[in-house]
């Protein structure tokens, strides 16, 4: 931990919750002065106060141990290939109240990346640059290509969705944070599984590498992949299914603990199952989930508008 940066952190989100020190440390039944330290960088917040202060400050305490929100680092950039197109579904397809790249660039904007390519059809560029256009996502910067287009990335460190998939949960982007803290090192992640997938199941080693012998932890359940890589990439023209399995010897696994609502949305029933499950979550919580603009504005990408 850097104590500079927790302070730098937790300066920025008080002064956008509109909290003074004082009213942050009346808050917490501490004094300023001890918020005043923690902003300097001279000491840290005690561990007994960091819940209440992540809530008070609408974050994760993952990011204020860090002391980096995403908006310092632009290493990474977001991708969107979805290998398994089909005319039924494509990212202008909605769940429930918003459109299905919407989901995506959620994902991405969890932990900041902002610079998103897109390969798509002609007619889903359209409609993207239309709908970012109307509700004025003007913080994103994206790229469109074509399939089969070739796209120079200068070895740059790569977040790659490539297929449809709807996943929540609590600590997601802790999760994605973790992947992207290998610095480029290919990873994907892996979720427990009760029913048998075979075509995305894997093993790991102790040291949480693929394994491709008989070196592997013996878990309770299987282990299947989710469609998230997260490598370092010097051009676009590779399938990132086969990536995995050419590179299996040399790619990290990060594990998602059970609790997720998760699926992969490959028809119809899988739309609408995603749908209504998002339609329940936003009513029930009075929040409206996986909105670009909502989660840009609490990892400080954009300004509230006065």
């Amino acid at each position: 931990m850097n104590a500079k940066k927790v302070g730098k952190i937790i300066t920025a989100l008080r002064k956008k919750a509109g909290y003074t020190q004082k009213e942050l440390a009346s808050k917490l039944y501490i004094s300023d002065k001890a918020v005043s330290k923690w902003e300097r960088g001279v000491c840290y917040p005690d561990v007994s106060c960091l819940r209440k202060l992540s809530v008070l400050l609408d974050t994760d305490i993952e990011t204020l141990l860090i002391g980096k929100m995403s908006f310092e680092d632009r290493k990474w950039i977001g991708m969107i290939d979805l290998k398994d197109r089909c005319d039924e579904i494509d990212l202008c397809s909605y769940v429930y109240d918003k459109p299905l790249v919407y989901i995506f660039l959620s994902y991405f904007l969890l932990v900041g990346i902002s610079e998103i390519i897109i390969v798509c059809e002609e007619k889903e560029e359209s409609f993207i640059r239309e709908k970012l256009k109307k509700d004025n996502m003007c913080f994103l910067n994206i790229s469109y290509i074509r399939k089969g287009e070739r796209f120079e990335l200068d070895d740059r460190n790569v977040m790659c969705i490539f297929e449809k998939y709807f996943i929540y949960g609590m600590g997601l982007s802790s999760v994605f944070q973790r992947a992207l803290a290998n610095n480029g090192d290919p990873t994907i992640l892996a979720m427990p599984r009760t029913q048998d997938e075979s075509r995305r199941q894997i093993r790991f080693n102790e040291d949480m590498m693929l394994s491709v012998n008989e070196e592997y932890v013996d878990t309770q359940y299987n282990y299947c992949y989710l469609p998230f890589l997260f490598t370092k990439a010097s051009s676009y023209d590779q399938d990132y299914r086969r990536f995995i399995e050419e590179k299996r010897n040399d790619i990290c696994v990060e594990l998602l603990n059970r609790g997720y609502v998760e699926l992969f949305i490959e028809n119809r029933d899988d739309l609408k199952d995603a749908g209504d499950f998002l339609a329940l979550l936003e009513k029930r919580s009075g929040f409206d989930i996986y909105d670009p603009k909502e989660i840009a504005l609490q990892r400080l990408l954009l300004q509230e508008e006065k």
